[in-house]
């Protein structure tokens, strides 16, 4: 029973965790080819060749398509996403804190409680994205679209939303504690923001 973890920058633990793995593991692996977390793994016989899996940089997928790709409660610290493509994605549980995703397109991805603490989200395309009980503590959305997005239960403190479009998104349960607004941030009807910061 083992765990770890493996930072390029000791102890500075707001840097990205190095996807690692071993060369005779057998488990379930996420899309890097690394350990995931809370896996179990087996570790097969040294004379068995090892088992073949891409290699990837853990921080740098700025303008990728990943469309529709499961990251499900994935450590993803620090990481860049500029421009990628992440329609569709789950991100379910993911810990996003600090990554980049300035002009992201995550229309439709699933976010739910995941973790984007401090994350860079200007002009992000979260069109009817699930980010219900997400935490987008000191968040910047900065002229992101949020139309029809699910914000149910969000925790939004000191969150960027100036110039952001949340037409038609719900905010039922959501906790907006120093939102930061303007007269360019588009609410959904009846909704009633709180003062500007």
């Amino acid at each position: 029973h083992l765990h770890f973890a493996v930072y390029e920058d000791w102890p500075n633990l707001g840097e990205a965790g190095i996807g690692v793995n071993f060369r005779n593991a057998e488990g379930p692996h996420d899309f890097l080819g690394g350990l995931l977390q809370d896996g179990v793994f087996l570790a097969r016989p040294a004379d068995e060749p090892p088992v073949s899996r891409p290699i990837h940089h853990p921080v740098g997928y700025a303008g990728l398509d990943l469309a529709g790709v499961d990251l499900e409660e994935a450590v993803l610290w620090d990481y860049d996403f500029t421009a990628a493509d992440l329609t569709g994605a789950s991100l379910v549980g993911a810990d996003l804190r600090h990554a980049s995703l300035t002009d992201a397109s995550l229309a439709g991805a699933d976010l739910a409680i995941a973790d984007l603490g401090q994350a860079d989200l200007r002009g992000a395309v979260l069109d009817a994205a699930d980010l219900g009980g997400a935490d987008l503590t000191l968040t910047d959305l900065t002229g992101a679209s949020l139309v029809g997005a699910d914000l149910s239960g969000a925790y939004l403190a000191s969150t960027i939303l100036s110039g952001a479009d949340l037409t038609g998104a719900d905010l039922d349960g959501a906790v907006l504690i120093g939102v930061a607004h303007d007269e360019s941030t588009r609410w959904p009807d009846g909704f009633h923001p709180p003062p500007g910061v």
